[in-house]
């Protein structure tokens, strides 16, 4: 039971890894206030990131939060994964969401 997890923990770690080097960057840093929460600043081009959600989010308030603290005119291509969300949570204590798209200024 334990290699399983083992094995699965890894290879969720490894798509990720894989989802970033396609769509590029991993952009992030240390939310203030919340132990390993990581906020984006997107750059024009498409990004990858966890943006941390304390209740449950619909997908477009959440876009238009990126896109507010971003100065984004527009956000395309966007994409909201709350499939991560459990598993971050499991991993870090706290509950993340995978968010992807492009900034255009």
């Amino acid at each position: 039971m334990k290699k399983g997890m083992l094995i699965l923990m890894a290879v969720w770690i490894l798509s990720g890894c894989a989802a970033t080097a396609r769509h590029g960057k991993s952009v992030g840093g240390p939310v203030e206030g919340e132990p390993g929460g990581y906020v984006s600043k997107m750059s024009e081009g498409t990004d990858v990131f966890f943006y941390p959600v304390t209740e449950p989010t619909p997908a477009n308030e959440l876009l238009a939060e990126l896109k507010k603290e971003n100065n984004c005119k527009e956000l395309v291509n966007t994409e909201v994964d709350y499939r991560t969300k459990v598993m971050w949570y499991l991993l870090h204590g706290h509950p993340q969401v995978r968010v992807s798209g492009y900034c255009i200024r």
